[in-house]
């Protein structure tokens, strides 16, 4: 071979090299959502399309994020793991595939455990789509795309005042490209294979090294010849520069007519393994997990579970090095976190001295006992050995008095009568409360629990979110659920009740 040929395939070589370093050292973030076992109206494909999704994005270099069945007390944690490993300049895929509502231009992706009835109860049993922009916008993210298989009928629309269909067009940061599997207003179908349609297509383009509008084009195309143009995937939106799945200019990976996914490291199936029985009542589930893993991540709580002591003969769990650890540690606390037994705590104090949720766990296990409540108007019984007389102005606003005792001795706490009307986001909640003086403010968490304990003797609640006091970071705040007594966080920028207190 001559000199001269060897330049020339030298200088070719190096042309391409920083093409496959970029695409190798680019961050690319996924969130992963199917919702199939709906309480109403349950869906046969949306399960099967974010585990392909998931599988696939992940062979093409994709930290993912992946939730299926995601219940309402999983949203607020869902969003605020996807943005914590968002990265300004990275970029960022969200994937969704189940039912979607739009609420005058709004629009929502309902839980699978929602109870709706009327359009009210949307907001707070749904992921807002605005929710996901707003992550996306505050991360400073250098691209972002979204595909929305979520455009199937509305199973709840009998309680609506509007009945509209599919999703409504999208207010979207720079730098987004939307993809619905139809366009907006329009109705989408589940399939009748193992994907929906419109993933069944987008799972081909995945391992495309055209550019992402053309690829888009090609699903378009496809999904319209197999559906007789009864169904048109629609797109909207822009990015700046070029982006291509499997790296622009690059040999395009093999096409799968179904993705298969690839196989699963151990972590990942043990993390899988015990999602599956969590919730269990069958202490036979437990049972064969410890049988499984002796020396799991979750033996700790497997042996709680049972109403046996942890075995201290067993060696100190091992830390799971595949699985993102913040993963695990959320696993562990979502098994928790709505424990009436002290040692679930005293666990993950143990397991996680510093964790995310230590200060939470740590109140768990002083948690104060009420000894006596009543309704404000309700006039105190003479045998009561202590009167109860707020220390402010005779004209405070009526509502209900709790007296309870902890280990530092005797409190009482005032609740205000609020305009339950209203929902606020938390930085308004935080304010609304403070302008009311006297020493009003919104309540810690202890607080709020102690207040739902008692709800029906103070009065006044409705059946709804409730901001607390305590947020954890910078766009996030925790809150208590009046149905159940659920505790969560969500988003700062969440609409929620505000009910003010003082102590005395």
């Amino acid at each position: 071979m001559s000199a001269f040929k060897q330049q020339i395939i030298i200088f070719i070589l190096l042309c391409f090299i920083p093409i496959t370093y970029s695409q190798a050292n680019e961050s690319r973030i996924a969130l992963v959502i199917g919702n199939s076992d709906y309480t109403r109206a349950p869906l046969k494909n949306p399960i099967n399309d974010a585990r392909d999704m998931s599988a696939k994005l992940r062979d093409l270099g994709f930290d993912v994020v992946e939730r299926n069945n995601i219940k309402i007390k999983q949203i607020g944690g869902t969003l605020s793991e996807f943005r914590g490993k968002l990265s300004p300049g990275s970029v960022a895929l969200v994937f969704y595939a189940g039912h979607g509502i739009q609420i005058d231009g709004e629009n929502y992706l309902p839980a699978v455990d929602a109870d709706i009835n009327a359009e009210e109860d949307v907001q707070n049993q749904s992921i807002s789509v605005k929710q996901i922009m707003t992550v996306l916008d505050i991360s400073k993210t250098r691209l972002n795309l979204v595909f929305l298989d979520a455009c199937r009928n509305n199973p709840y629309s009998r309680g609506f005042r509007s009945a509209e269909g599919g999703l409504a067009k999208v207010t979207a940061p720079s730098g987004t490209l939307i993809s619905y599997a139809t366009r907006p207003g329009s109705v989408a179908a589940d399939g009748d294979g193992r994907n929906g349609l419109y993933t069944s297509k987008l799972l081909k383009q995945l391992g495309s090294s055209q550019q992402i509008e053309l690829s888009l084009k090609a699903v378009v195309s496809e999904v319209k010849a197999a559906s007789k143009g009864k169904q048109e995937p629609w797109m909207e939106g822009s990015i700046e520069g070029e982006f291509c799945f499997a790296g622009c200019g690059l040999s395009s990976l093999p096409v799968r007519e179904e993705a298969v996914s690839p196989a699963l490291d151990p972590a990942t199936i043990e993390l899988s393994f015990w999602d599956g029985i969590k919730d269990s009542n069958n202490p036979d589930d437990f049972r064969a997990y410890l049988t499984k893993y002796p020396k799991g991540q979750f033996e700790s709580i497997a042996h709680n579970r049972l109403k046996q002591p942890t075995p201290t003969a067993l060696p100190v769990e091992r830390p799971v090095t595949d699985v993102n650890p913040a993963s695990i540690e959320l696993s562990f606390w979502d098994s928790i976190k709505d424990s009436d037994n002290p040692e679930d705590f005293r666990a993950y104090l143990n397991k996680y001295p510093k964790g995310q949720f230590k200060a939470i766990a740590h109140n768990r296990l002083k948690q104060p006992t009420p000894v006596a409540v009543r309704p404000e108007s309700t006039p105190a019984p003479a045998e009561q050995p202590f009167e109860i007389e707020p220390s402010h102005s005779s004209t405070r606003p009526s509502g209900g008095v709790v007296v309870f005792a902890d280990s530092s001795g005797l409190h009482g706490l005032e609740a205000k009568a609020a305009d339950e009307a209203n929902k606020l986001d938390w930085p308004t909640a935080i304010a609304a409360a403070g302008a009311y003086g006297m020493g009003w403010r919104l309540p810690t968490m202890n607080e709020l629990n102690l207040l739902y304990q008692q709800k029906t003797l103070v009065g006044g609640f409705t059946t709804d979110y409730y901001w607390s006091s305590q947020e954890d970071g910078n766009s996030v705040a925790w809150y208590v659920y009046f149905t159940n007594g659920e505790q969560n966080y969500n988003f700062k920028n969440t609409a929620f009740r505000v009910r003010a207190v003082r102590s005395f």
